[in-house]
């Protein structure tokens, strides 16, 4: 199993994102430890729902800034986190109906999910929020 740690390469240098990704990190990781011990299928529904709650929450926060911010990208970056919800939210469904299992292969599409989603399309709104932030 594939864990992730926090690293200041995925830091945004801004605070309330930088510690929702962190959250998130612990999350996956706590998915993560329950895949590698073999913890109950009703424990691991519980440990992706919960990371797929808290990556809604901090979507809608970061949507919440880019249109206080004026950020071009805005419908972009919306569609975006709209797709990713939406294949979590099948993925969350085909795996409650015992449709599939919570193997590696899931694991690395939610490795780069969140990782490369943070390092591309993330950083591209951290400089207008960080210069909005500290005006």
């Amino acid at each position: 199993m594939t864990y992730i740690d926090w690293d200041e390469k995925y830091s945004l240098h801004v605070k309330e994102i930088d510690d929702q990704h962190k959250n998130m990190f612990l999350l996956f990781n706590k998915l993560q430890d329950g895949m590698r011990t073999g913890k109950s299928k009703e424990e691991l529904e519980n440990a992706l729902s919960e990371l797929i709650d808290n990556t809604v929450i901090h979507f809608a926060t970061e949507e919440k800034l880019m249109q206080q911010f004026s950020y071009v990208g805005f419908v972009e970056h919306k569609r975006i986190h709209d797709d990713l919800i939406a294949d979590a939210r099948e993925l969350q469904k085909r795996f409650s109906q015992g449709r599939i299992t919570l193997t590696e292969k899931v694991s690395v599409f939610l490795t780069d999910w969140l990782t490369d989603h943070i390092l591309d399309m993330d950083k591209k709104y951290a400089p207008l929020f960080r210069s909005e932030s500290s005006s």
